[in-house]
């Protein structure tokens, strides 16, 4: 099952569920409300075991800033945003 959501708010009231066991979470840096590094900071913080859930990042361009915050919130992968519909599907197939 997938879920997608438009900001991070919404993600994060979905995730507190304590029934809800994501196998991985894919979300964007940039959203509106919450971006991708609070949303992490924030999902890390609901329990133990969603710290094991992979968090990966997508950024338009990723600076060494960029980088060294995501890994400093133990994000296990950043991606830049491909542009074509071909390259997204290609991209998630992949991870």
């Amino acid at each position: 099952m997938r879920f997608f959501f438009d900001e991070g708010e919404s993600a994060l009231n979905y995730l507190t569920d304590p029934c809800i066991h994501p196998f991985i979470i894919i979300s964007d840096i940039r959203m509106p409300k919450m971006d991708g590094f609070e949303l992490r900071r924030q999902v890390s913080s609901i329990s133990e075991n969603s710290k094991t859930t992979p968090f990966l990042l997508f950024t338009t361009g990723s600076t060494a800033h960029v980088l060294n915050k995501a890994y400093s919130l133990s994000i296990q992968g950043i991606f830049q945003k491909p542009v074509k519909y071909n390259e997204w599907k290609e991209t998630i197939n992949n991870i």
